[in-house]
């Protein structure tokens, strides 16, 4: 989408909505009491004696693959019915692909599932980003208010994630707790998901129903005084267990990693089957989540001419005020129904909602010189408002022809996402500090409250409609083959609610592969996609103000292999990506001129060795710069923030010395990166270690599991994120933020 509206909007609000609309008010009272009266009502019914295994209502998804002629698949269960060991993953969800076998995947994909996010104590997705080699997030509030992104190009606020394949807002914090697992798609996949930035597909999937009784609760503790309780219930209910449920309710609030802090999340999460043919079921997904975080380190804003200082210890008092911080609220909703004709051919319809509500109350530092000096200063504004109503229809199928399989899909997706803005609001001066000596602040008068106002800003409207064909010609030859056709919409308003600016337009992108197995455990391919996105329009005091560019497109070639060892899978992927920019120049006339291209290499490794071993990391090399700018000082440059290497590695081992102890340590590396467009300052590299312990046992009967972690072993100190001014060859400033200092979690979980 437009990049000058993305940047407008970086500091309102971004998130999401309920399939009962209600208006979100930002007062602190509970999101869970209706949540936990159903839960508790879910749970009575639980108790009821079960019904035997062979009055069980079964359904043919999630398992088609098991079915016989004649038979209905036995349903799956989605989540913990095994112990939380091993990293082994063999599917994916790909969009209207549908699940299909990593091995068989013409794609770089990553996937992150329930149990690292459990083990390793993630509660943001940027604390899972980092066992990515490719992904990084541009942080925008905070390192877990963001942009997600891989191979280093800027990702869209709404059309590169998705929750259950339905879009949502990307700038936002979503807690681990409510999600099975993450599935990213490296690169460009528009062809399959609609208009999009190349910057990858980030995919939430929610915890589903479990077919056996699911009654878990975790406490825990994290940072120096930060509080901890989850209750994770699932169950089939009613008769023959034609209902299920999934309830997450979580609390946690306390003081983070720098004193005088605050951090308060709650979550409200439930999730419900209803199968009322052993062919048809009805998903439905609600949630609320409260998050609160005041205190802590936030941006620091710097010149471009300037070279960035060390980064100091995020942990200094006095780089966040304990009056300044945000509040989000975000309550979510979404039916689906599946259908399935027959074990070849099914029909999946879904629609989601969204409203995400920011209240920001911002300490803005501004570095005055490369010695660390800076100058502080709050603002305070109503709160911003995003709403996403997205949906998706699509149809499955297989047939075989002239002895040649083949998988197809008619699919249809899209979302209407609308900006509410606010205005400026009140801003105050603090004072002057330095990184070696921060300050802390007293509050200015009226600072707290939520003075401005909010006006519907924007609203973009995107529909595409896709075909493909994967074609099997024998056991080692098959290719793929996607169409699509994107309809954009966009109307841009002013505070009076006067039209401003608008246009429709319509374009074509397309995907094509060719994969080969010389071997049943070893798939190479060749792959390449083309992808439009908006254009943009003709900001204010251009030339051509109000102008519509046609959209404009980005293009990718992959050369990748992926090899299966036992337990472990292993993959190379070579990338060459091209993305054009739009900008106002020196003639200040905006259109497309310049263009972003980044080539690399990606490694990846992810699965167990041995009956002791879990391993998952890689290393991505990338060249990453700005080619064709007709500004002198910024064509051939490095993008901004993006690393030449970045590296991650996550281990586990099982002590077969000690029966139930798991051992485990993270290493992640980033490489230097450029902090201006002009390549005349950088950062230096910087690498994190994390070390975890895991004990399962029984406890009064119980399954227990203990959990002690440690991030950033050695405090290391580092920026971790750059958002900068520019991405598109304009000279700008930049937004530099803090990387986490040494943290200690622990937690305890035990099955009832």
């Amino acid at each position: 989408m437009h990049a000058q509206s993305i940047h407008t909007d970086a500091h309102h609000a971004e998130l999401f909505c309920s399939p009962a609309e209600r208006t979100l008010t930002l007062r602190r009272s509970s999101p869970l009491l209706l949540v936990s009266a159903v839960a508790c009502a879910l749970a009575a019914l639980a108790a009821q004696p079960a019904q035997a295994a062979d009055d069980t209502q079964q359904s043919p998804f999630l398992s088609a693959d098991r079915a016989t002629p004649g038979t209905l698949p036995e349903i799956i269960a989605t989540d913990r019915q095994k112990t939380d060991s091993g990293f082994t993953v063999e599917t994916a969800s790909v969009g209207p692909l549908g699940s299909r076998k990593l091995q068989d995947l013409p794609y770089s994909v990553n996937v992150i599932d329930s149990s690292i996010i459990r083990n390793q104590h993630a509660a943001n997705l940027y604390e899972l980003l980092k066992y990515m080699p490719s992904t990084q997030m541009e942080a925008r509030g905070g390192m877990e208010i963001g942009r997600p992104q891989s191979r280093g190009m800027e990702g869209d606020v709404v059309s590169n994630n998705r929750m259950d394949d339905l879009n949502i807002s990307g700038t936002t914090a979503y807690p681990m707790e409510m999600l099975e697992r993450v599935e990213v798609i490296n690169g460009l996949s528009g062809a399959l998901y609609g208009p999009a930035n190349p910057a990858g597909s980030f995919n939430f999937t929610q915890k589903r129903p479990t077919d056996t009784p699911l009654r878990e609760l975790t406490f825990g503790y994290r940072n120096r005084s930060a509080f901890k309780v989850h209750a994770d219930l699932g169950d089939r209910i009613g008769p023959s267990g034609a209902i299920g449920y999934r309830v997450s309710l979580m609390k946690e609030k306390g003081t983070g990693y720098v004193k005088h802090s605050d951090l308060d999340r709650q979550l409200g999460a439930i999730a419900l089957d209803f199968h009322l043919t052993p062919a048809t079921v009805v998903e439905l997904n609600g949630s609320r989540y409260d998050y609160d975080k005041y205190g802590y380190p936030t941006s620091f804003d710097y010149e471009t001419d300037n070279q960035l200082p060390g980064a100091p210890s995020a942990r200094k008092v006095g780089f966040g005020q304990p009056y300044s911080g945000v509040e989000l609220r975000t309550t979510t909703g979404s039916v689906r129904v599946k259908h399935q004709f027959s074990e070849d051919w099914k029909l999946e319809a879904g629609y989601g909602r969204q409203i995400a509500d920011r209240y920001m109350r911002t300490v803005d530092h501004s570095l005055l010189d490369s010695a660390g000096n800076y100058s502080s200063a709050i603002r305070s504004t109503m709160p911003g408002r995003f709403t996403v109503n997205s949906n998706l229809l699509r149809l499955n199928g297989k047939l075989t022809a002239a002895g040649i399989r083949h998988d197809v899909f008619v699919s249809t997706t899209g979302y209407d996402w609308k900006i509410y803005s606010t205005t400026r609001g009140q801003r105050y001066q603090l004072g002057n500090a330095s990184l070696s000596s921060p300050a802390l602040y007293p509050e200015p008068a009226g600072v707290s409250s939520r003075v401005g106002s909010r006006y519907y800003g924007s609203n973009y409207r995107v529909q595409s409609f896709s075909v493909g064909d994967t074609l099997t010609f024998g056991p080692q030859w098959s290719a793929m083959l996607v169409a699509s056709r994107a309809n954009f919409k966009t109307n841009s308003y002013n505070r009076s609610g006067t039209r401003t600016s608008g246009h429709d337009e319509n374009g074509f992108s397309g995907a094509a592969s060719i994969s080969y197995k010389p071997q049943e455990n070893l798939t190479t391919y060749l792959g390449w996609a083309d992808t439009l996105q908006d254009g943009g329009v003709a900001g204010q005091d251009t030339a051509n103000e109000g102008q519509t560019l046609d959209p404009i497109r980005s293009k990718q070639y992959e050369l990748g292999a992926r090899y299966q060892l036992a337990g472990m899978s292993l993959s190379a992927t070579l990338f060459d990506l091209k993305r054009p920019f739009a900008f106002a120049g020196t003639d200040n006339v905006y259109r497309v001129q310049g263009l972003q291209h980044n080539r690399g290499l990606e490694l990846y490794a992810q699965g167990d060795v041995g009956d002791d071993w879990s391993l998952l990391g890689g290393v991505t090399f990338l060249n990453a710069r700005l080619k064709d700018s007709p500004n002198a000082s910024t064509s051939g440059k490095r993008m901004v923030g993006v690393p030449k290497v970045q590296a991650s590695l996550l281990a586990e081992y099982r002590m077969p010395q000690v029966s139930g102890l798991t051992l485990g340590g993270s290493l992640r590396y980033v490489g230097r990166r450029q902090i201006n467009t002009q390549n005349t300052a950088s950062s230096k590299g910087y690498y994190t270690l994390d070390l975890s312990a895991r004990y399962e046992t029984r406890l009064m009967g119980k399954q227990t599991t203990w959990r002690l972690g440690i991030n950033n072993v050695t405090d290391q100190k580092y920026w971790a994120s750059f958002f900068p001014g520019s991405v598109n060859g304009r000279v700008a400033a930049g937004s530099a933020f803090l990387g986490d200092p040494r943290e200690f979690i622990a937690s305890v979980t035990m099955a009832f």
